[in-house]
Order: C-alpha cells, then structure tokens, then sequence
C-alpha cells in the first residue's frame, strides 16, 4: 500500500514516488503506475526523472527553512507554533577558554578551586594543561557581577544552529 504525503505546494496528499517493489514504479512525467517488469533503460530513465524530482523538493526544503529562520530571527522566536508540526531552531555555544584568565584575578580562591584547575605535572612526569569548568565559571561570573559576565561573554563562540520539524503525535484519548 502506497503511504501518502503532502504536496508541499497545495497541501493535497499525493502518493509516495518511493517504490515498495522493484515491479511496481510510478512514473512522474506521465503519472502513470507501471506494474510487472521494467526494462533496465526506464528503470534509468524513471530514476533520473525521481532524482530530478528529489532534487526540486531539497531545493523547496531548503528554500522553506531559510525562510522559517528568517522569520524567526524577525520575531526574535526559537519556534513556530504549528498545530501538527514541531518547528524549532537550537543552538549550543561553546567557550574559547583561553579568554577566562583575567578570572583569576577576579574570582576568589573557593570559586577558583571549583572551576579551574591550574596545569600540573603528574607523578609519570605528564604535564596536564590548565583548565576551566565553564559550568562552574558561569555560575561564579554570575555572583561576581558585570566585570566577571563580560569575560565569560567575551569568551562565547557561537555555535551553529539547528533547524528541526517534527511531527507531533496525536494524543489518544
């Protein structure tokens, strides 16, 4: 049984080019479904016109999210409320570490001890390099005030952002 999707351009459903036997192909440039056997140059000739086909809607796909990121990026959103879809956009920064020294001029030792460990040389004579807990950095910067937020803010590099749709599963009741 052929599963049905959306035409993204009229919200009509419309059968799944994909198919479910090697016997049974749905030609998209007569919209015709061929049944039995394929000789070898359609089946070439039908995967180049489905290729063709794939590549358009990549194209719309990728079209439609900048479009959404646009959009949220204007409404200062991280999502699109949808009745049926899960639209969302995330992303996770990271801290280039290095620019958290002048800390250690601000922060007291307690906080110190709990968010970075200077380098040191083991017994197996391994040097291990400094190092920072931007979880325990955050918090102290937190307690220390603006000077302190500036460094860790300074110090972010933003990571890339995400872009995701899901469906959302109706709830039985």
């Amino acid at each position: 049984m052929a599963e049905t999707i959306d035409n993204p351009e009229t919200g009509e459903p419309m059968r799944n080019l994909v198919p479910e036997e090697s016997t049974v192909v749905f030609d998209p440039a007569s919209g015709e479904v061929i049944r039995g056997p394929i000789a070898p140059e359609r089946m070439v000739e039908l995967y180049a016109v489905a290729m063709k086909q794939a590549d358009r809607f990549r194209d719309m796909a990728a079209k439609l999210e900048f479009d959404m990121l646009q959009y949220m990026d204007e409404q200062g959103a991280t999502a699109i409320p949808h009745e049926r879809y899960n639209v969302e956009v995330t992303q996770a920064n990271s801290y280039d570490r290095t620019k958290f020294t002048p800390l250690l001029e601000i922060f007291n030792e307690a906080d110190l001890g709990k968010c970075y460990q200077p380098e040191r040389t083991e017994t197996k004579l391994v040097t291990t390099p400094a190092a920072w807990s931007t979880p325990q950095v955050k918090v102290a910067a937190k307690r220390y005030g603006d000077k302190a937020l500036a460094i860790v803010e300074g110090a972010m590099m933003m990571g890339p952002r995400r872009f995701k749709v899901s469906v959302i599963e109706p709830v039985d009741n």
